[in-house]
């Protein structure tokens, strides 16, 4: 089971999100995932419940900004991590099973990952805290 839950705020965001969902629930690990939509006009809330039925939805009758669906989506989670990913990301495979490693070494609380941050960019992290003398077993 997963430490993490994904945040991912949509708005009108047909064109990005089944493949955001999508790249989430075939990685080396599945993470809870909350989407939360902005009032969309669009058919992606549709999608979300039909096709990922497992993500948990929140949605608002209009648009209350990033701020406010972010923040929504983090009260809502359960799990010890969340990760705030926009909806036009296509996460790596191995994105949250090594964004978990990395937390249990280096002790963060959040990951605002954007879709230019990489798994591998925290595996430079931990190379840096071996260096300083951390276990990073």
């Amino acid at each position: 089971m997963s430490k993490t839950t994904v945040v991912i705020p949509n708005y009108n965001g047909i064109k990005y999100i089944d493949d955001c969902l999508s790249s989430l629930y075939q990685g080396s690990v599945v993470p809870e995932i909350i989407v939360v939509d902005n009032g969309s006009a669009d058919e992606s809330p549709s999608l979300v419940r039909e096709k990922y039925g497992r993500a948990r939805m929140i949605c608002f009758e209009e648009n209350t900004g990033f701020s406010k669906a972010v923040n929504v989506g983090i009260r809502a989670a359960e799990t010890e991590y969340v990760l705030l990913l926009n909806n036009d990301t296509v996460a790596d495979e191995r994105m949250v099973e090594e964004l978990e490693k990395a937390q249990s070494y280096i002790f963060l609380e959040y990951f605002i990952i954007s879709e230019s941050t990489m798994w591998w960019e925290i595996l430079n992290v931990l190379e840096s805290k071996a260096q300083e003398g951390v276990d990073v077993r």
